[in-house]
């Protein structure tokens, strides 16, 4: 079944708008002569279309093969190019969510990063901080010990610490000791008053001997000196690296012959090597005798 195309569709349309023209006016004397002459000139030009519209129509039916294999060409051109529509619309859409994909793993590298770097930072003011306290307190502590070693303890000056001082008492009789005592006397001297004067260590061998006498202690320097809690180089193991000095050696002689400036004394410390908690021990619970070369003594 042929369909008719757009040519001769305006055919048919000028047909139908002749006889149209030809009902509206009407047909009268005064006016024949002119209908017949446009009708003469539109049945001519309707009979050169109607021909020029046969000779088409004569050629496209003449190859049908052809109008076929153009519809096909034409539907297969459109398909081809609706595809590359799509892959194009696909790979863009790819590309966008890749691009998203890296921007992504941007930020969160960099949120990373800042983390890392804010917490480098933070450890790095506290090992700052740190260095800093530390250095305070050791310019405390150095500060504290230059200050004991000199003698200045507060509230109390050094002329009237030397003036509380007596002479050397010897006394009547001196203890019994065996060899094991005698090294462990001179170990002890030598770890607590080894940079003192030779009055100074004899004042920490007449502690010791003041201990073997009283009635509160051991009865003997070894006892004396190893019990629980009572001298640092012991607890620290000081006693045991020490070298013993003929200074002290010749110290602990004269204490054990009798010589003696303690007034009694069973305690000592040096203030700026001892902790808080012990120096405020002795100042609550202990009599305060005098210092002596950076040692406080009490009973």
């Amino acid at each position: 079944m042929l369909k008719a195309g757009p040519f001769f569709n305006r055919m048919t349309g000028g047909a139908l708008m002749f006889f149209l023209f030809i009902l509206f006016i009407g047909l009268n004397e005064a006016g024949t002569g002119t209908v017949v002459a446009h009708a003469e000139m539109t049945s001519g030009k309707l009979a050169r279309n109607r021909e020029g519209f046969m000779h088409i129509l004569e050629e496209e039916m003449a190859d049908p093969e052809g109008m076929k294999e153009g519809r096909l060409l034409a539907g297969y051109t459109m398909a081809k190019r609706v595809s590359a529509l799509r892959t194009a619309r696909g790979l863009r859409q790819d590309s966008i969510a890749q691009a998203k994909e890296h921007l992504r793993l941007a930020e969160e590298g960099r949120q990373a990063e800042e983390k890392r770097l804010e917490g480098e930072g933070r450890q790095v003011e506290e090992e700052r901080l740190e260095g800093e306290r530390r250095q305070v307190e050791e310019k405390r502590l150095a500060e504290e010990e230059r200050q004991a070693g000199e003698g200045h303890l507060a509230g109390r000056s050094q002329t009237e610490e030397e003036q509380r001082e007596e002479p050397a008492e010897y006394a009547s009789s001196v203890i019994s000791y065996s060899q094991k005592d005698y090294e462990v006397l001179q170990r002890i001297v030598e770890a607590e008053a080894g940079i003192c004067d030779a009055k100074g260590r004899i004042l920490v061998a007449n502690v010791i001997i003041n201990r073997v006498r009283s009635k509160e202690f051991p009865d003997t320097i070894t006892g004396v000196v190893y019990q629980k809690s009572q001298f640092s180089p012991v607890q620290n193991g000081r006693i045991n690296s020490c070298v013993v000095s003929p200074e002290t050696v010749e110290a602990v002689d004269r204490a054990l012959a009798g010589e003696d400036y303690s007034q009694g004394a069973l305690y000592f410390m040096n203030r700026g090597r001892s902790k808080a908690g012990n120096v405020s021990w002795f100042d609550q619970r202990l009599t305060y005798l005098f210092q002596h070369d950076g040692h406080e003594f009490f009973r």
